[in-house]
């Protein structure tokens, strides 16, 4: 697969975030939307529901919070990723990150837990 389309990818996320800092909210928002799309196009990360379907099966009723697709730099290398942060029915917080080329979950974070519970 050719590097081009990723790279052109990045330097349209680049710009997106130099000037989602001078644009206003509503702008930089579509900017983002514009990024997402386009990485999605050009077959760098999967579709957004194709993502909520995995979260979907990994902690079955939860409500979504947030989502953000994004670069992170490891080993040298770069890759887009699903940052997610969800709600689950007892009251506990999910981050997960989610490689966006496959859908793979790197990371899941938990925080809070249901008050009746024990330790």
């Amino acid at each position: 697969m050719s590097r081009r389309p990723f790279m052109l990818c990045l330097k349209i996320a680049r710009c997106a975030l130099v000037l989602g800092a001078m644009l206003p909210t509503h702008a930089a928002q579509q900017s983002e939307q514009d990024d997402a799309r386009y990485a999605v196009q050009a077959g760098l990360a999967l579709p957004f529901q194709a993502v909520r379907e995995r979260v979907a099966r990994y902690c079955g009723n939860c409500e979504l919070l947030e989502a953000k697709l994004h670069e992170e730099k490891e080993d040298g290398r770069r890759f887009l990723v699903y940052e997610i942060k969800a709600i689950t029915p007892d009251g506990q917080v999910l981050k997960m990150k989610i490689a966006a080329a496959n859908g793979e979950i790197l990371k899941i974070k938990r925080k809070g837990m249901n008050p009746l519970e024990t330790r």
